[in-house]
This record gives structure tokens, sequence and C-alpha cells, in this order.
């Protein structure tokens, strides 16, 4: 069978493959991470929730999370971001990466936020949040990055991430 690898929309029906590719990538105990205490009790943003798929087989997921941080509402916590085995290495994460990043944007999104390694994800203009002054609570420090989709979209802000509550929550158009 010839590979037919597509960026689609994330549909109710990939939920199991996403869920066995989180536990692959992340382990068993993933949603004990700091990060998904930011989840817990919100939803992802539809727009911003995509996978890759092969044949009809999803082999890489990303997905976004409303935050707030002070008095902004237009931030986002980025992930989980999840590629299949297979097919680690060959720029699927990045492609999806990019390509979402995008999307909030045009959404009107100005800030997204993520945990993860900054020798990967500074290819996609992710920065510590140190200098900043902006922290995830109980978080290593120097694992929180930040990605300003404008230029200086976190100019003065300072402080923890907070979980997005429903009264508080941007509403994409």
């Amino acid at each position: 069978m010839t590979d037919k690898i597509e960026m689609i929309s994330e549909k109710a029906e990939h939920q199991r493959q996403i869920e066995q590719i989180l536990d692959q990538a992340f382990g068993m105990n993933r949603t004990s991470k700091i990060s998904y205490r930011y989840r817990h009790h919100v939803a992802a943003i539809k727009q911003l929730s995509w996978v890759f798929e092969n044949n009809k087989e999803v082999i890489c997921t990303i997905c976004y999370w409303p935050l707030t941080i002070k008095y902004v509402t237009d931030a986002l916590l980025l992930g989980p971001l999840a590629i299949s085995g297979s097919y680690r290495g060959q720029g699927l994460g990045q492609r999806l990466a990019t390509h979402t990043m995008n999307v909030a944007k045009s959404l009107g999104y100005k800030i997204i936020f993520l945990v993860g390694d900054h020798a990967y994800y500074h290819r996609l203009g992710f920065k510590p949040t140190i200098p900043y002054g902006i922290y995830m609570p109980d978080e290593k420090p120097e694992r929180l990055l930040i990605h300003e989709l404008l230029p200086e979209a976190a100019k003065g802000i300072q402080g923890p991430l907070c979980q997005a509550q429903p009264s508080s929550l941007k509403v994409a158009g």
C-alpha cells in the first residue's frame, strides 16, 4: 500500500489512536505531568487540534489549550505534540506545529507557551520564559518556553501561568 500522508483537523474518531500515540510518546502516567493541570476541565481549541494521517491511521497529533497570565486571555499552551515512533525524524511535528501556529495567529492569539526541550523547539521560534519572568508553578523553569506570534506580545507580562476559566476564554472567530 502506498503512503497517503495528509494533514487534517482532528475528528472524534481519531481519539483512540491519539491516546495510543500519546501513551507511546510520553508514557502511561503522562496525565500526572504538571502541564496536564492546565488541561483539566478545559477543552482543547478545536481549530488548533490537527493530525497527520497515513491511510486513515493517525501518525502525528497536536493540540492547544487556552491559558491566562495576568490579564492576557489570548495565550495558548501547545501540547501535546507527538509523532508515532516509525514516523519520527521526518519533519512531521515541525510541519504540524508551523501550520497550527499560523492558524493560531490568524485566529488572534498572540502568545504560545509549551513545556519542552529548547534544543528541539528553538527552531520553531520558542525561547525560555525565564528572562520574561513568566513561570509555570511547580515546573522546571528551563522547560517552559514561549513563542510570541506578534512582536513583543509578552512585553510587560510577568508572573505565573493560570488555567483558563470559562468566563475568560477568548472566542476565536
